[in-house]
């Protein structure tokens, strides 16, 4: 089966390097490009969109509410979002929302076609840093000795 994705960025340089990485894998699909809530939405409703990956900062589109419009439209969509900065509250807040996945930004293409197929197939994906911020949030604090990225390798 192949994945059919939009992408949806601000930044076309950057959205380019992204649809070309995952354009190395037969089974993913990149149907088309935005950077506009018209312009995602459109393409929701035009295309058979199987999974959003969404660029949260996109002037003029408020993250959460555009998962959440995205949902409405196409109940089964899985939506990924790929974040600047990543904070717990931000975090919970997108997966509270309906974001199937978050990642950062930094991320590069093969892993960010891992987190589609896992999206895709119906899991959760959170990046290993996103993964640790909510950990560190939920475990008791006798545990809070693997505070920074670095420090933590498990």
């Amino acid at each position: 089966m192949t994945i059919r994705i939009l992408i949806a960025d601000r930044n076309p340089a950057h959205c380019k390097r992204l649809v070309d990485g995952l354009s190395r894998n037969a089974d993913l699909s990149v149907i088309g490009h935005a950077d506009t809530f018209s312009d995602i939405v459109g393409a929701v409703v035009r295309d058979r969109i199987d999974v959003a990956v969404i660029d949260p900062s996109l002037p003029g589109c408020a993250g959460l509410d555009l998962i959440r419009d995205l949902k409405s439209i196409r109940p089964s969509i899985k939506t990924l979002l790929r974040a600047t900065r990543s904070s717990r509250v931000v975090v919970m807040r997108a997966l509270h929302a309906g974001a199937d996945g978050y990642m950062e930004r930094s991320w590069q293409s093969g892993d960010v076609a891992a987190a589609i197929r896992q999206v895709a197939s119906g899991h959760p994906y959170v990046c290993p840093h996103v993964a640790h911020l909510i950990a560190m949030s939920i475990l008791p604090s006798s545990t809070a000795g693997c505070r920074h990225r670095s420090n933590c390798h498990g």
